[in-house]
């Protein structure tokens, strides 16, 4: 017998209500997923070749390798399969590992964070974009964020006929907190609107 890590995705990528839509798992959401939890193990040396196996489908399974030894797969797996198990949430995605193949991998750490001791503010804000990139607007919020912002994350792009034309709606979610003390509504705001504004007048995009 022995040790081995599983993982199973399926359904939505996310919860977030604000988004209209919500895109499903896929296999490269289960990658990024496994390759995540062995990287905070300190295991990096892993590549991926597909393969064929009748329990997934063609073309969506691979081996996981460490140092070019197989030591797992993952993949979509195949309908008759997810069927037989009387599942009825389709695709289903599933990983598998040798946690004992892999143990010899792993590299003694010792990481240590604080929790957040004070509260998170998050504030949205909608904007109508032209020749700009999330990131663009993400790198100039982080550096006008005066060590407050935490992070910035996209969740909506709009190109309906409710925009101006050449224009895209970007929804993005900014989120403020300090480690030191609890942020007061008022300065949030100063700093959120500081940082809209610098958006507005850097790359000439519009608040929606």
């Amino acid at each position: 017998e022995r040790w081995t890590l599983g993982i199973l995705l399926t359904g939505r990528r996310e919860s977030d209500w604000r988004r209209a839509k919500k895109p499903s798992v896929d296999l490269y959401d289960l990658k990024g997923v496994l390759t995540a939890t062995l990287d905070a193990l300190n295991i990096r040396d892993i590549a991926f070749t597909l393969v064929e196996d009748a329990s997934f489908d063609p073309g969506q399974v691979a081996d996981v390798l460490l140092n070019g030894v197989s030591v797992g797969r993952l993949g979509r797996v195949a309908e008759e399969v997810v069927a037989a198990w009387d599942i009825k949430k389709t695709p289903v995605y599933f990983a598998e590992v040798d946690l004992e193949a892999l143990r010899e991998a792993v590299a003694p750490q010792e990481k240590y964070q604080t929790p957040d001791e004070y509260p998170a503010m998050v504030r949205d804000v909608s904007l109508a974009v032209k020749g700009v990139s999330f990131a663009e607007l993400k790198a100039l919020a982080e550096k006008e964020g005066a060590g407050l912002l935490r992070k910035i994350g996209f969740v909506e792009l709009y190109t309906g006929d409710k925009i101006e034309a050449g224009y895209k709606g970007y929804v993005l979610s900014l989120t403020y907190q300090s480690r030191e003390r609890t942020l007061t509504d008022e300065e949030v705001a100063t700093l959120h609107e500081g940082i809209v504004a610098k958006m507005i007048g850097a790359f000439g995009v519009k608040r929606r």
